[in-house]
């Protein structure tokens, strides 16, 4: 669930208001604060940038309020290059599904699978793919590879 209703509290103002701000009517907030409808990317920038948040942050997928935090998260002591590389994937997949990654593979596989992505374009559908086939549940996971080898099989044939 987004935080828009908690932001817009914060700064102690009515959906009216804060629809008057951005240009849309008060029916749109009430409908983005209840998830009864997603916030398109120009909107969901905007109020970023009013709230003075990241987007991820408003959208409720990070738990860091502003891009700062989650920069200074992500790169820690890592090279550069390596940051450069993250940081891009976390664009592509948000932060909790990089974590649940980590968790599960450990911080080497962790790496190497930075390594092997940011070799690959961020806007490639198979490196996509494959992080998100990696955040899978087990038991879903064996479902896709079993899926993946029939339909090998069919094409092989």
């Amino acid at each position: 669930m987004n935080r828009l209703k908690e932001l817009r509290k914060e700064k102690k103002l009515t959906q009216k208001e804060l629809a008057d701000k951005i240009n849309v009517s008060k029916i749109t907030v009430l409908r983005w604060e209840n998830g009864e409808r997603q916030i398109k990317p120009d909107k969901a920038q905007q109020l970023a940038d009013f709230f003075g948040v990241s987007v991820g942050y408003l959208l409720g997928y990070s738990e860091y309020n502003n891009s700062q935090e989650l920069i200074k998260k992500i790169h820690g002591d890592n090279s550069p290059d390596i940051a450069w590389k993250i940081s891009g994937i976390v664009s592509m997949l948000g932060e909790k599904t990089l974590d649940n990654i980590r968790e599960v593979y450990g911080d080497r596989a962790y790496l190497a699978l930075i390594n092997l992505i940011g070799e690959l374009s961020f806007h490639d559908t198979e490196s996509e793919t494959i992080c998100k086939f990696l955040a899978l549940d087990t038991d879903f996971k064996e479902i896709v590879q079993e899926v993946t080898a029939k339909l090998f099989d069919k094409q092989a044939r």
